[in-house]
């Protein structure tokens, strides 16, 4: 009888601001209960595909979500509700300034 390991998909979302921790790692109920329904459906699509770490194009190891607590610091219209959905590898996922990099990455052009 072999053992299996219970793996659930995990989520690292990061919202605006919160760089108490390099992330904080939800579950997919967690994630329902929480995001917008555009954001969850660009977050099982983004798990399905599977696309290369924002970062360093290394294979996916987790999806990230970054939601701005502000929007409208950066110009989006009051109301909106959403964020950007991405890969990132289990290198990336470790570094201490992850949110830093990806909020400069993500952001670039808007300020």
């Amino acid at each position: 009888m072999s053992r299996r390991r219970s793996r659930k998909p995990k989520i690292a979302h990061a919202p605006r601001h919160n760089h108490a921790g390099p992330c904080k790692v939800l579950t997919f109920a967690q994630m329902r209960a929480t995001f917008p329904p555009n954001v969850q459906t660009a977050v099982y699509q983004t798990y399905r595909l599977k696309p290369p770490c924002l970062l360093c194009d290394q294979p996916c190891y987790r999806v990230g979500v970054f939601i701005p607590t502000d929007p409208q610091a950066y110009g989006i219209p009051p109301g909106w509700r959403g964020g950007c959905v991405y890969s990132l590898c289990l290198t990336c996922l470790r570094l201490p300034d992850l949110m830093d990099r990806i909020e400069a990455l993500l952001w670039q052009g808007w300020g």
